[in-house]
């Protein structure tokens, strides 16, 4: 067994019992302890006092990849050790990654020339993780955000961390939001009735702030035409519409693969936004004043201004 590596010598005492924390640098095959799951762990700390569980905790999380802490305690000269399975969580975690790309081969693709090229053998990925974690080190990161693999996922977002090769040759992660089904892309509609722009003041949770936007959303529907109808009848329930397709655009090619529809749409008529929404208000514009609103930056939505631009550039408006 390699001779562990100390990190925390001091005892967190409560009524007698007293705690050493550890990291082993094994694979957990050369580990002797026996692995134990998550609940059990919780199960047997939680009975000595909340601060064991707190010490424990962030030490064993601090364990770097292709490491398993041991986590020991001692009470009456008895002593007891249970083995965090961290390494397990890794390498469940990078059995996800690889199903993922076995699944959608085109979002881990290496183009001729391309200046980030995605390591996808696992000593590359270790070394890069390797590297990473060096370099978290010296910043005071946590070591844990070296790791390669799907860093969050849930049902509205997918984050991958990737082991990549930059162009000088070195080693390191890029992480990135990727949409695995990018056949459904979101939409952006710009609605115009009766030669006004219909825009809509917005609350949106990211920035905790009302925004003039137009109608937009998920791409939830195989056809973005269908799409485009949905959005415009939840968010100003207009009737009577007719769409022209202003091709597509990628909102921020920096981090996410996501692309968007634009539209142009005719309406004959709207009605009350659905409450929740989030839309307070829909605001019949001139267009005139709409473009006078670009001009002084009154309207700030990237999606409004890219439609507005492929719009103007059809003479659509």
């Amino acid at each position: 067994m390699p001779r562990n590596r100390l990190l925390n010598a001091a005892s967190y005492g409560s009524e007698g019992w007293g705690l050493s924390l550890c990291v082993r640098a094994a694979k957990p095959a050369q580990c002797s302890e026996p692995s134990v799951s998550a609940s059990t762990y919780c199960h047997t700390v939680i009975k000595l006092t909340p601060l064991l569980i707190l010490a424990a905790d962030r030490v064993a999380r601090s364990a770097a990849p292709g490491q398993c802490c041991t986590i020991c305690w001692a009470h009456a000269g008895r002593q007891t050790a249970i083995v965090r399975p961290s390494e397990g969580r890794v390498m469940d975690d990078r059995a996800n990654y690889r199903a993922l790309i076995e699944k959608y081969p085109d979002l881990f693709r290496n183009p001729p020339g391309a200046a980030f090229e995605i390591l996808l053998d696992e000593a590359d990925i270790q070394r890069a993780e390797q590297r990473m974690a060096e370099l978290l080190g010296k910043a005071g990161a946590p070591p844990e955000w070296s790791r390669v693999g799907i860093a969050f996922r849930d049902q509205y977002v997918l984050l991958l961390r990737d082991a990549v090769r930059y162009v000088d040759g070195s080693l390191g992660t890029y992480i990135r939001a990727v949409e695995p089904s990018p056949a459904s892309p979101g939409v952006v509609v710009l609605p115009l009735w009766h030669g006004q722009v219909l825009m809509i003041r917005h609350f949106r949770h990211a920035t905790r702030t009302w925004h003039l936007e137009i109608p937009r959303g998920a791409g939830l529907a195989p056809n973005p035409r269908e799409t485009a109808q949905r959005e415009l009848a939840e968010e100003i329930g207009a009737s009577g519409v007719r769409l022209t397709e202003l091709g597509e655009f990628y909102p921020d090619t920096g981090l996410t693969n996501s692309r968007v529809a634009l539209f142009c749409a005719e309406v004959e008529s709207y009605n009350v936004p659905e409450a929740i929404e989030g839309i307070t208000e829909i605001l019949p514009t001139a267009v005139a004043q709409f473009e006078e609103m670009i001009r002084n930056g009154e309207l700030e939505d990237g999606y409004l201004l890219a439609a507005y631009a492929r719009a103007k550039a059809r003479r659509l408006i």
